[in-house]
């Protein structure tokens, strides 16, 4: 798993709460660190939660560029925005979820097995 936010004390957080979930997760401050990671290691990720707004470059850029290495990575993106807010930002697909900010693991877990359902 993927973990992508510019807030070091929410990506730490989220971390904590994707292994309580049970997987294993490479976390980074900012989107161009998690391509140039997703390109070296193509098979190593499953899935990636991408933080929607960032200040370099916002989720939906960052997640372009990940599908670009990995066509079907699912995404799931988290924003502090309510998805009816997000909604002109993230084209939601069955390779695509949101989750509003902030979260309890339960939640997390509800929409990575969403996400994830069939893998």
């Amino acid at each position: 798993m993927l973990a992508i936010d510019d807030d070091e004390d929410v990506l730490a957080i989220t971390v904590v709460m994707l292994e309580q979930c049970g997987l294993e997760v490479a976390a980074f401050l900012s989107g161009d660190e998690a391509v140039a990671e997703l390109m070296q290691r193509p098979d190593r990720y499953g899935c990636a939660i991408v933080d929607l707004t960032m200040p370099v470059k916002d989720g939906v850029s960052v997640t372009r560029e990940l599908r670009q290495i990995v066509p079907d990575l699912p995404v799931l993106f988290v924003s502090g925005y309510s998805k009816e807010q997000a909604a002109e930002l993230v084209a939601t697909n069955e390779s695509t979820q949101f989750l509003r900010k902030p979260f309890r693991v339960e939640a997390l877990n509800r929409a990575l097995g969403q996400l994830l359902g069939g893998q």
